[in-house]
């Protein structure tokens, strides 16, 4: 991939906002992540600081690094507790002494060469709130493209195609909105200004979330009134671009696709594995993104499943696996379809490494634990299910398959109240097997 020149105005073209370097910048960059990531969903929201995206910020008076942390992972699909933070003081940090720096002050760092991430942060950033959620947006999806394994180039303009990233993932209005802050303190007795900048400009930052937001059809979003005047006017300029110069990376076949994904998704939410099933099949005859066929066969083998069709899930499953051989859905599900199904010894290297691979633990410890089960290691198994209980009640089949499980060990009024929430949560396997048994 190449990167963008530093923006100058470009005088030859009125109408373009940015160069034409930076142009073909930003489109060769977007493509090569789509192919990386997949096409993006049609609608996909930007994230924006509220509640409804950061809970755990918002139960503090102040968010501070940790709490951003959980939420920005959950974001982006990482574990928390894989993700380390610590602060560096520098001369930022002392009170009233005179300091001005000839090149741009430390802010981040990580250090991803470990399985815990290293995230290193100015401490001077703990006074500057907004500044800091930016740094560890930028930090966490510098993290999550090396969890994903994409090998983007690297050097000094490494930390640009980051944000482009950060778009990509949902994170542009926000880095948008904290791009470049100045301000200034008085206590009376002792002034300090500030003045965060950005190693992107402006210009390629708007025109790189415009044409994004051009792509997922969202061109009149609310949050543009959160901007400062220039950079409303910025993203403006590039969406009125972007209108009346068509952009070359909208995939009418790759967006219906994504359509009908998303689709097939919501019925299996609502229990119609058929349909979703149906649905999901359309879109793999439309569809060249690996990561979407991947997950359109991981979706129709997991629907497969919940119908108890496991031999035929496994094919599904393995499908996926050939797309994309780092969907941990797929492979955790083919894990359980390899249980279920009474294949053990296939099933064993798809447990073994559940726990370090899957994002949701509930699921790792379910199928742990059915595994144990099957295997007459009923202390393993009980264990596994009662960890996998307490990461919530959201794992599918969970409590139904310990009812089950406490039912063979004749522990009938446990059973019934394991059941019980199966039912409660709407699992027709709950319902089907709770008259089955009376």
């Amino acid at each position: 991939m190449s990167f963008f020149k530093w923006f100058k105005s470009d005088k030859k073209s009125s109408t373009l906002p940015v160069t034409q370097d930076d142009k073909a910048w930003v489109e060769e960059n977007f493509l090569w992540l789509f192919r990386s990531w997949g096409y993006p969903h049609i609608g996909a929201p930007q994230y924006l600081f509220n509640e409804e995206f950061f809970p755990e910020s918002h139960q503090l008076d102040l968010p501070n690094a940790e709490s951003l942390k959980v939420d920005i992972c959950h974001l982006l699909g990482l574990r928390p507790d894989r993700v380390l933070i610590e602060f560096r003081e520098d001369i930022r940090d002392l009170h009233q002494m005179p300091y001005e720096f000839e090149s741009e002050p430390f802010e981040w760092a990580v250090d991803l060469q470990s399985d815990l991430k290293q995230i290193t942060l100015a401490s001077y950033l703990n006074k500057h709130k907004a500044r800091l959620l930016h740094c560890m947006v930028l930090a966490l999806v510098k993290v999550r493209l090396y969890e994903d394994q994409l090998n983007y180039n690297t050097g000094e303009d490494d930390d640009h195609f980051v944000f482009l990233a950060a778009i990509y993932q949902g994170f542009g209005a926000m880095l948008m909105t904290n791009l470049v802050r100045h301000g200034k303190s008085d206590d009376g007795f002792w002034e300090e200004t500030w003045n965060f900048t950005s190693i992107v400009p402006d210009e390629v930052m708007a025109f790189a979330l415009a044409l994004y937001l051009d792509i997922v059809v969202q061109r009149s979003p609310d949050w543009m009134q959160q901007l400062s005047q220039k950079h409303q006017k910025l993203l403006q300029s590039s969406l009125c671009y972007l209108a009346a110069n068509p952009n070359q990376l909208f995939d009418a076949a790759e967006a219906e696709a994504v359509k009908l994904f998303e689709e097939g998704y919501e019925e299996g939410q609502q229990n119609n594995f058929e349909e979703g099933i149906s649905i999901s099949r359309r879109a793999l005859f439309l569809t060249k993104d690996a990561m979407l066929l991947s997950d359109l066969y991981n979706n129709i083998g997991y629907y497969q499943q919940r119908q108890g069709f496991y031999e035929m899930s496994i094919e599904s499953f393995h499908s996926a696996m050939d797309h994309d051989d780092s969907n941990v859905y797929a492979f955790s599900n083919l894990g359980f379809s390899l249980i279920m199904s009474g294949k053990l010894e296939k099933a064993e290297p798809f447990v073994r490494e559940l726990l370090n691979l899957h994002e949701d633990l509930g699921y790792a410890h379910r199928n742990l634990a059915v595994y144990h089960w099957k295997k007459g290691n009923a202390e393993l198994a009980e264990e596994h299910f009662k960890s996998g209980l307490e990461q919530g009640s959201k794992t599918d089949l969970l409590e139904l398959l310990y009812a089950q499980f406490l039912l063979e060990k004749d522990k009938a009024t446990e059973a019934k109240t394991q059941l019980a929430k199966a039912i409660e949560k709407g699992e027709p396997e709950a319902l089907s097997w709770s008259i089955d048994t009376g």
